[in-house]
């Protein structure tokens, strides 16, 4: 009987086995299906990360303030913003009570009544940016903001301030951004009227007036800045020095492009004439205006290197 038995115990035990081993089979087939599973969706989830991560960078490097570097043909075009700028001149905001935080030095008028400073652009007025000018009473302590107006894209800006008389304002006004930009043109801004006269417009865009200032009682002398190549190097530059003189008189004749002024000293001088850019205050073209107008007045003329370049009323 236990003969019998065994080969069959041994069947049950095969059979057992099998079954053990069938589900041990089972069992890890279960466990090796899922992770195939979570090995094919991880393929897709790094590589939708990886372009989600470069259009992320992208766009923040896209939006980083980038100073652009001004080539020939980049000051050339925006040099046509000048005849803008001719008829340009200043929102005021009076009643100014936030003083200004990124300025030149104030500058006192000949007069010591007011102050005037340029604020945003830096202590020497050479920083990247707009800028805007401070007039400050210095009795009252009042103070008015003026700022550019007719400038697209806030593009031009005024740099270099001097005080003419306590009325006026020699004035370069450039392009606010790119380094290759060291001045502009100049300009006789008139405070009381709010507007601006062109005194020296430069028409190459590598010439820039970089620098004015009084030397003496109404003589100036300005600084050219100049580049010798279309690339604008540095190293590839110069400076010339040109005169500024403010001069009060009558103007005894005026023919042939010349023109002879008497002096408050009585000092007769005869001066070449830029016919081409000369006005009167009221912007009027000298040779527009009618004969014998010129004698009938006192008036202040500013000379260029020599040459009369604008008649301002009195």
């Amino acid at each position: 009987m236990m003969n019998n038995q065994l080969p069959k115990q041994l069947q049950n035990l095969s059979d057992n086995k099998k079954r053990v081993i069938r589900k041990v089979n089972q069992k890890i087939n279960d466990n090796k299906q899922p992770q195939r599973t979570i090995r094919n969706r991880t393929i897709p989830i790094l590589f939708t990360g990886l372009i989600t991560c470069i259009i992320i960078l992208s766009v923040v490097f896209l939006t980083l303030e980038v100073k652009p570097h001004l080539s020939s043909t980049d000051l050339n075009e925006q040099h046509n913003l000048q005849e803008q700028v001719r008829e340009a001149s200043f929102t005021i905001i009076e009643n100014v009570t936030d003083a200004p935080t990124f300025h030149t030095e104030w500058q006192t008028s000949p007069s010591q009544k007011w102050q005037l400073t340029l604020d945003g652009k830096g202590e020497f007025g050479e920083e990247e940016g707009m800028g805007t000018i401070y007039l400050q009473h210095r009795e009252t302590n009042e103070m008015t903001e003026y700022i550019l107006t007719d400038n697209e894209n806030k593009m031009r800006t005024p740099k270099k301030l001097v005080w003419l008389d306590d009325n006026r304002i020699l004035m370069t006004i450039g392009l606010s951004q790119g380094m290759v930009s060291q001045g502009g043109d100049v300009y006789v801004w008139d405070i009381r009227k709010n507007a601006l006269l062109p005194l020296i417009i430069l028409t190459s865009p590598r010439e820039e007036i970089s620098n004015v200032e009084l030397i003496e009682n109404n003589q100036f002398i300005y600084e050219k800045f100049i580049y010798e190549t279309d690339q604008m190097e540095y190293n590839q530059s110069r400076i010339e020095n040109g005169t500024i003189d403010r001069i009060m008189g009558t103007v005894e004749q005026f023919g042939q492009g010349t023109m002879t002024i008497k002096q408050e000293n009585d000092v007769v001088v005869t001066y070449a004439v830029d016919l081409e850019n000369i006005q009167y205050w009221s912007g009027e073209k000298l040779e527009e205006v009618e004969e014998g107008t010129l004698k009938n007045g006192h008036f202040e003329i500013i000379v260029v290197d020599g040459i009369v370049t604008l008649i301002l009323k009195k």
